[in-house]
């Protein structure tokens, strides 16, 4: 759903040649040549633990760098479109969309006509309900309009640039970027791309909204307005973060564990979302992808577990907090550690047809006592000590030698007498003795 074409000072609209791409932690950057000019298109999504209000803020940024390569100026324009469908489950759903502004931004918006929040959860389904925005400055005097696909571009080719369309099916929400004249200094704009579930999940029965507007006063064009206001400050904080994993990791283990880094950094926080508990709790809630679909996954939690070790224990907490809640509150009324909160977005108990006993009350113990080690103290684990108690004790009693049940392999099938279950066991029980000390 994403177009991006130049238009030469001849009006002739010139592909763009795409010549390299770079991935980083928090960056997409690609190089196209559309004739005598160079476009750099930059996709930055700021995913930086240490700040877990910008973490949250559901805005991304589309960077666009233009210059000439021949040494002389023309007349660029950028053409963004953006396809409805990021918006629905289908694209035969209907949808309605919006054009507006604030007192800094033009704005586009569309979402479903249903808005069924929080109605279905399933593995590879997609939300349907909420709004997606396309966002830019009023200063760099840009154009937008919606439209059917079809028509998207020939509009802008005739210069026909109104809004002709505003409700049905797979729309096109357009933004024309005017550049004037460019030579070989680098000019640089960029487009917001926002979305508000106006509620993320369901936990308990309870529908909680995403972490930036719990109190449910904040609002996304506040949302799109700090992002802009604070665009030049969270490119910098992105392209430092971005240098110092790389660094660290090629240190590690060298260029291609390097890249794999960047990769599943990336991956896994895009797999979560961040809210907090009728408690006031915070909760990291992951999506078991194209496996189930299911929420809090703890051996989902337990591989994704050093990332957040290394930049943020707290969101790690987040990821245990739920599992913890399932059993104290007497909801899941087990000796051993539940596999699961539900079906994403519904965190409300246990979707999984089966426990695996040994292996997730082996992954919360081993995982409570990897965040006591990290932050120096147990006070964690004190918390939720009677739980952390008698999961050991099923362990103790279990965990030697197991009977037939499944594992994370659940590939596999049923199998007893598993030793990598029995290991698991073994090093959790001495995890919680760690911890007693």
């Amino acid at each position: 759903g994403l177009v991006d074409k130049i238009q030469s000072k001849d009006s002739k609209i010139l592909e763009a040649v795409q010549k390299n791409v770079e991935v980083t932690a928090t960056r997409t950057i690609y190089t196209f040549q559309a004739g005598k000019v160079d476009l750099k298109v930059t996709f930055i999504s700021p995913l930086l633990m240490d700040d877990l209000d910008l973490l949250a803020r559901p805005i991304s940024y589309i960077t666009y760098s233009v210059k000439a390569n021949d040494n002389k100026k023309h007349n660029v324009n950028v053409f963004f479109a953006a396809s409805s469908d990021i918006a629905v489950y289908r694209p035969s759903q209907q949808v309605v969309a919006t054009q507006y502004a604030n007192e800094q931004l033009n704005i586009l918006k569309v979402g479903t006509v249903e808005q069924p929040i929080l109605a279905k959860g399933a593995d590879d389904m997609r939300i349907d309900w909420g709004y997606f925005y396309v966002a830019a400055p009023k200063e760099d005097k840009i154009v937008q309009y919606i439209s059917t696909a079809a028509q998207a571009i020939e509009s802008y080719r005739k210069g026909s640039t109104s809004t002709s369309k505003t409700n049905g099916t797979s729309l096109s929400l357009n933004t024309i970027i005017p550049f004037g004249q460019v030579g070989t200094v680098e000019v640089e704009r960029f487009v917001e791309l926002g979305y508000d579930e106006l509620y993320a999940i369901q936990y308990f029965k309870t529908n909680l909204r995403p972490w930036w507007n719990n109190s449910g006063k904040e609002t996304i064009e506040n949302q799109l307005t700090l992002a802009a206001n604070e665009y030049k400050e969270v490119i910098a904080k992105c392209e430092r973060f971005d240098n110092e994993l790389y660094a660290e990791a090629l240190k590690s283990g060298g260029e291609k564990y390097a890249h794999l880094n960047v990769l599943a950094y990336r991956q896994s926080i895009a797999a979560h979302t961040l809210v907090k508990s009728p408690n006031d709790e915070l909760l990291w809630l992951s999506k078991e992808n194209n496996s189930g679909g299911f929420i809090n996954t703890v051996d989902v939690t337990y591989p994704s577990a050093p990332l957040y070790l290394l930049y943020n224990p707290e969101l790690l907490k987040g990821m245990l907090t739920g599992i913890f809640y399932f059993s104290e509150s007497g909801k899941y009324p087990y000796p051993w550690a539940a596999h699961d909160l539900g079906t994403y977005p519904h965190a409300n108990g246990q979707t999984y047809g089966e426990p695996m006993p040994v292996e997730e009350s082996g992954n919360m113990i081993i995982l409570t006592a990897a965040i006591t080690k990290v932050q120096g103290n147990a006070t964690y684990a004190k918390r939720h000590w009677k739980t952390l108690t008698t999961w050991a004790e099923y362990l103790v009693k279990e965990g030697f030698d197991p009977k037939e049940q499944l594992c994370t392999d659940d590939f596999a099938g049923h199998l007893a007498r598993n030793i990598n279950l029995s290991v698991k066991a073994i090093v959790g029980i001495a995890c919680y003795a760690q911890m007693a000390d």
